[in-house]
């Protein structure tokens, strides 16, 4: 009774290996494609939270997003030190392709963090959207604290 669903479909590629019991089905495997193509060496890893997301990216890019980054925990040190309650500018960093350019990857990566909402650089989060140019868009929200290390390890890599 135990066969295997390999066999019991004349060996077709497109459904698992697994026992076929009578309370099994019979389902297709789907293929998965390449969303986007990195260049070894060039991919930046965001570890947000309980997932990573890698995709590639340019040096020049990263040194200013960590510039911004730096910038956004000067604000927080600066807020800290401040005697009256005020308002402080929001850190966005955009990062858009050229539109010639045409290659696979990330098209639009942006960086967003509300000093006003967090009492310090360390209870700090930013929202991240990164897009591909094959149609796939994360947006998550995770720690500063994280993102700086993760680039900061890519520059020490690169």
């Amino acid at each position: 009774m135990q066969a295997l669903q390999a066999r019991a479909c004349n060996g077709s590629p497109f459904y698992a290996a697994r026992p076929v019991t009578r309370h099994t089905q019979r389902l297709p495997v789907r293929r998965s494609r390449r969303v986007c193509t990195a260049v070894v060496g060039t991919s930046l890893t965001f570890n947000i939270a309980e997932t990573s997301v890698t995709f590639p990216f340019q040096k020049e890019q990263a040194q200013q997003l960590s510039n911004a980054i730096t910038t956004l925990i000067q604000t927080f040190a600066a807020k800290q030190k401040a005697e009256r309650p005020r308002r402080w500018d929001l850190m966005e960093y955009k990062y858009k392709e050229d539109e010639g350019n045409g290659a696979e990857g990330v098209e639009y990566l942006e960086v967003v963090c509300n000093p006003n909402a967090y009492a310090t650089a360390f209870d700090a989060k930013v929202l991240i959207t990164i897009r591909s140019s094959q149609g796939l868009k994360v947006t998550t929200e995770g720690r500063l604290s994280n993102l700086k290390g993760d680039v900061d390890t890519f520059l020490e890599k690169s």
